[in-house]
C-alpha cells in the first residue's frame, strides 16, 4: 500500500486515543480541533473519498452522498471535503473542528472569495491574540463572516 492508504490507516487508528495535552507554554494559543487536515491538490480530491471509502468503509460511494461537504451519518469518519468555499457558507466552525478529517483542495485556499473571508478573520492583523479572539468568536458562534457570494 502508498501514502494515501498509509495515512487512511493512521488516522483510523488515532481516532479512539485521546488528544495529547497542550503544553502549558502553549496554552490559549491552539484552538480545539480534533481531526486531520489534508490539502489535496484539485486532481487528487476525488481519489482521497475513495480511498477512505475502499480502505473503511467496504467501497461505498462517499462523495457522490455526501451533503453540503459532510459524509453520512453511519460513515466511520466524519469527513468535511471541500473542493469550492460553498460548504463552508453552511458549515459551523466547531462543527469543522469536531471532524475526524477535513480535506481541502489546494486551488480553494488561493481562491479570491477565501482570501477575502480570510482577510475579514485577520482585519489584517498580525497580532495572534487578535486572530484568536475572533476565531474563538466564530467557534462560539458570537462572530460571523459576511457571505462573500
Amino acid at each position: 500500500y502508498g501514502k494515501t492508504a498509509t495515512t487512511i490507516a493512521l488516522i483510523d487508528r488515532q481516532l479512539k486515543e485521546p488528544l495529547p495535552p497542550i503544553p502549558q507554554v502553549d496554552r490559549g494559543n491552539f484552538l480545539p480541533a480534533k481531526g486531520t487536515l489534508i490539502v489535496v491538490p484539485s486532481n487528487l480530491f476525488d481519489q482521497w473519498l475513495n480511498e477512505i471509502s475502499k480502505f473503511l468503509w467496504d467501497g461505498r460511494p462517499l462523495r457522490q452522498h455526501m451533503q453540503g461537504g459532510w459524509s453520512r451519518e453511519n460513515c466511520p469518519l466524519k469527513i468535511f471535503a471541500m473542493s469550492n468555499v460553498a460548504p463552508l457558507g453552511k458549515a459551523k466552525a466547531s462543527d469543522v473542528a469536531d471532524a475526524d478529517v477535513v480535506i481541502c483542495s489546494y486551488r480553494l485556499l488561493y481562491s479570491q472569495i477565501y482570501l477575502k473571508r480570510r482577510q475579514e478573520i485577520t482585519n489584517n492583523s498580525s497580532s495572534l491574540s487578535f486572530l484568536r479572539g475572533k476565531v474563538n468568536g466564530l467557534m462560539q458562534g458570537t462572530h460571523s463572516i459576511v457571505s462573500g457570494r
